[in-house]
């Protein structure tokens, strides 16, 4: 009998840049789609064929309404989809690894077992377990210094953040007085200080009081006072509940000093299990806890025959480990994971579920992961298969490719030029490493003494005016050696990682990338209009009234938390008459709804400075975003990239640009085009170091720094430095293997 294989089908599909395409998909396969940033792959995949699966499920439930926006003719067969994506919403502190995939089930059943007691002494979500002072979130708010100090100002230009919101005069009269009594002289880097007196200046107070004189919202005040350092001061407010809210940004999460970081009351943690108590297991990493949990399965065998939590822990953690993931414990916030991270968890969690029939999504599941974490992926992803799942792999990376039943190309561009199916991967790649001018650095940067995380006294050498790679495995210290530790001792670094944009519900790709201003004059120029008309974010002429400037509705009557599209301006956000006003042809959101790249020819040429923000987003692969996007729906990829060209357009001589992981998601083209530019930054006197993984990128390096040997505790250690030719020789390094020379 000939065999029967189903057929998962979609006709003419239109979706976002997609050009009337047909795509089939055989159940059981592996599909992979592949093409540039911007070409389509993940409208084909996300937007269109898991929205349609998920959007049939909730309709069959009666859950909602069809809120989608994939557009295509028709379809055939659907399985039930899960999507894998890297993006990491979860933002409620007290979900963890052990809640998220119910682990904590187990833990509870042998702990009430073992005491004889209730399992909701072990649950730190309720006020009679969970540690009152952070309320069961393991962490408290404390000032950053981090956050707050700028470390290569000068004392008397206020070297604190925190006091430049405000008071200016009256904070540079105070530190002058204080310099006073320390002697000092307040023409000092505040980096050029003793760690004595950085400690003085940040947490101290003066012995005497002082009177000073000082003009604020040009009124004379008088007042006298002591000085009192800025985390000194934030701490007396935060006391006293009076932090004002333009502080609250320079405040982090830091571990709860009254449970430890493991988010129990007291009460909960006199029950041991053959030693620990649940605070403790909840903060072993998982190497660390699977030994351990197999050492208790022995024991607890003795006295009875249960062991299917032992099994669930075991299977998981084992999983968990495979991808790479042994460093992380069953007590860390969900919301503090990286998308690469939750990524893996979930994956683990799917590999050890024993749904059949269903429909995986996976969105770069190698990104952000050292190679040598590549086979783990692909392991896991056959395992899926064997499982009688369908799976589709959204890449950049040729790896996945032997693991693979059908590549579908996408292209031949992104964005405009994007959306068709193409026969071949045709990008081609137009310049070697060897194009590219390799620069040795004649002067340094010393690092004393650094210490931050699993980073402890550490002392190198970091060359200026090159470009510089730092790899090594995740959770080796690459983030936290660019983020905690150069600034300290660097001038004018800045720090881009692929955290969102900080925003609002107003907040969109045209405010992010500072060009909304150039369109609204652009707009009042042409149109003759008051500005007014042009603002969407506050009350007034331009503001949609029914939807407040947001496009959209809360939906109160769905069971899901939904919205709706604004009935009124049809999701534009703006009001009928300002709809009404024109240029070449557009109202003002359909110019900004335009790509960055369609805008470029439209744009008149003495606005030279808005012209030059777009091509160089468009050169840097950005140029398939609207302007109009809000900032919520960037990739992390997507949000570094325009917050770097925000900087870079602006940028000081001598500058370090410290990017963590700037190519995730970045196919090698637009990686050569990022690249030109921080060739272009270096010729000028800047240093870049980038944290990365990928072997293509690291490879236009001139300089390599690899942490290790391994990743939390095992990891902290520059197990490398030096040139690319000297790692060719080196026996400790992970990476050398995989760069392409």
């Amino acid at each position: 009998m000939k065999r029967f294989y189903l057929k998962l089908q979609y006709f003419g599909v239109t979706t976002n840049n997609l050009k009337n395409i047909d795509i089939e998909i055989t159940h059981g396969q592996t599909v992979m789609f592949s093409g540039p940033s911007g070409s389509g792959k993940s409208s084909i995949a996300v937007d269109t064929i898991h929205k349609i699966s998920e959007d049939e499920l909730f309709q069959l439930l009666n859950a909602r309404e069809d809120v989608s926006r994939y557009t295509l003719r028709e379809f055939s067969n659907i399985l039930p989809s899960v999507c894998l994506q890297q993006e990491n919403y979860n933002r409620n502190p007290h979900s963890t690894i052990a809640t998220y995939f119910s682990l904590d089930i187990y833990f509870k059943q042998l702990f009430a077992i073992k005491n004889s007691v209730s399992q909701r002494h072990f649950q730190f979500n309720t006020s009679t377990s969970s540690c009152p002072v952070c309320n069961g979130s393991g962490n408290t708010f404390a000032p950053d210094p981090m956050l707050i100090i700028e470390y290569s100002s000068k004392l008397n230009e206020i070297p604190f953040r925190c006091w430049k919101a405000s008071s200016i005069e009256l904070y540079r009269q105070l530190i002058s007085l204080y310099c006073e009594e320390l002697g000092i002289s307040h023409s000092k880097k505040f980096n050029e200080l003793s760690e004595q007196h950085q400690h003085l200046f940040l947490n101290g107070k003066s012995d005497h009081k002082y009177r000073v004189e000082f003009t604020s919202n040009k009124r004379k005040h008088r007042k006298t006072g002591y000085y009192k350092g800025p985390i000194f001061e934030m701490i007396e407010e935060l006391e006293k509940g009076s932090l004002p809210k333009h502080k609250q940004k320079y405040l982090s999460s830091v571990v709860c000093s009254a449970c430890k970081g493991t988010r129990f009351a007291n009460q909960s943690l006199v029950f041991d299990l053959y030693g620990k108590n649940i605070g403790e297991l909840y903060l072993m990493d998982f190497e660390s806890l699977h030994k351990w949990i197999i050492n208790l399965k022995q024991e607890w065998s003795k006295k009875t025959n249960e062991s299917r939590p032992f099994k669930k822990i075991l299977e998981f953690l084992e999983t968990l480990i495979a991808l790479n993931l042994s460093y992380l414990h069953l007590n860390r916030a969900i919301p503090t994971l990286s998308g690469g991270e939750l990524q893996r968890l979930r994956l683990g969690k799917a590999v050890n579920s024993h749904f059949t029939n269903f429909l995986y999504v996976l969105d770069e599941p190698t990104s952000g992961l050292h190679p040598s974490e590549w086979p783990a992926i692909a392991s896991s992803i056959s395992d899926l298969k064997k499982k009688k799942n369908t799976i589709i792999i959204i890449e950049h990376n040729d790896y996945l490719k032997k693991i693979t039943d059908k590549v579908v190309y996408l292209g031949p561009g992104g964005g405009l030029n994007g959306g068709y199916v193409i026969t071949t991967d045709n990008q081609k790649i137009e310049f070697a490493a060897s194009n590219y001018k390799f620069y040795k650095s004649t002067k340094n940067l010393l690092i004393t003494n650094g210490n931050s995380n699993n980073i402890v006294n550490l002392n190198i050498k970091v060359p200026l005016n090159t470009i510089i790679g730092v790899c090594g495995l995740s959770g080796s210290g690459k983030s936290t050696f660019l983020r905690n530790i150069l600034p300290k001792f660097a001038d004018d670094a800045q720090y881009f990682n692929q955290s969102p944009i900080r925003g609002n519900a107003y907040s969109i790709v045209a405010t992010a990338s500072n060009v909304f201003k150039d369109f609204q004059k652009l707009f009042v120029e042409k149109t003759k209009a008051n500005p007014e008309h042009f603002v969407f974010s506050s009350k007034g002429k331009g503001q949609c009234e029914t939807c407040f400037g947001t496009g959209i509705l809360e939906d109160e009557s769905s069971y899901i938390k939904d919205t709706l599209v604004c009935p009124t301006c049809c999701g534009k956000r703006f009001s009928e008459r300002t709809l009404k006003l024109r240029y070449d042809g557009f109202n003002f959101f359909e110019f900004l709804s335009l790509s960055i790249d369609e805008l470029i020819s439209r744009i008149p040429k003495t606005y030279s400075s808005l012209l030059k923000t777009l091509n160089l987003l468009s050169f840097i692969g950005l140029g398939y975003l609207t302007l109009f996007q809000p900032t919520s729906n960037l990739s992390g990829g997507e949000a570094q990239r325009i917050k770097f060209a925000s900087s870079v357009l602006k940028y000081k001589t001598k500058q370090l640009f410290l990017l963590d992981e700037p190519f995730r998601g970045v196919d090698k083209n637009n990686i050569l085009n990022i690249i030109r530019i921080l060739y272009d930054l270096v010729e000028h006197g800047a240093t870049v170091l980038i944290a990365e993984h990928n072997p293509f990128a690291l490879s236009y390096c001139s300089y390599l720094l690899e942490f290790g040997p391994g990743s939390g505790h095992s990891g902290g250690k520059p197990i490398f430095c030096g040139s690319k030719e000297e790692m060719l020789k080196a026996s400790n390094s992970l990476m050398v293997k995989f760069l392409s020379y």
